[in-house]
């Protein structure tokens, strides 16, 4: 992203962020349904698009986080369940009943620690093809990729994973 933007010949080197991680077992996601969004509730973090996909995949949804748009994410899935900003240990939780995390943002989101913490509790990402996670999660390897900004994407790719348990099942061992 940046090269462009560089003096030709300068040297770069990537620095990996260090997350730290819990160990724990990873979660069952071939049993599980659900499909979660963790932060905050900003157009730029594409929670609308979520949101919209979820409701035209008719998976049920988890919103962990708050912000400005909660009342209009509740409006157009009154059927979700919203949290609230939780503490780390109750995240972790909430991904142990987690099919996948979905990670949309609408801009170029640089990593997004979650997907890393989710892939750490075993749970694949649905992450967008616009935004660094895809450094991290290979479409039909630890995760899946959608197209960037695709409310139309992210509803097919979240039909796929509800509909096949060993796939999700697979995607989360690789995760893990």
């Amino acid at each position: 992203i940046l090269r462009p933007y560089l003096p030709p010949g300068i040297p770069t080197r990537v620095v990996r962020t260090p997350v730290d991680c819990v160990f724990s077992p990873p979660a069952p996601v071939a049993d599980n349904r659900r499909f979660v969004f963790v932060g905050r509730f900003e157009t730029e973090k594409g929670v609308r698009l979520f949101a919209a996909a979820a409701r035209a995949a008719g998976v049920p949804a988890t919103f962990i986080g708050d912000g400005a748009l909660r009342p209009e994410l509740e409006r157009l899935c009154p059927e979700a369940e919203f949290t609230g900003w939780l503490s780390p240990d109750r995240i972790r939780a909430k991904l142990q009943e987690a099919r996948a995390l979905v990670f949309p943002p609408l801009w170029y989101e640089t990593l997004g620690l979650v997907v890393i913490e989710a892939a750490a509790a075993g749970v694949p990402a649905l992450v967008a093809s616009g935004c660094a996670a895809t450094d991290y999660i290979r479409s039909d390897v630890n995760g899946l990729h959608f197209e960037h900004g695709s409310v139309e994407s992210l509803t097919a790719q979240m039909r796929r994973l509800a509909a096949d348990d060993a796939q999700a099942g697979r995607l989360g061992r690789a995760a893990y």
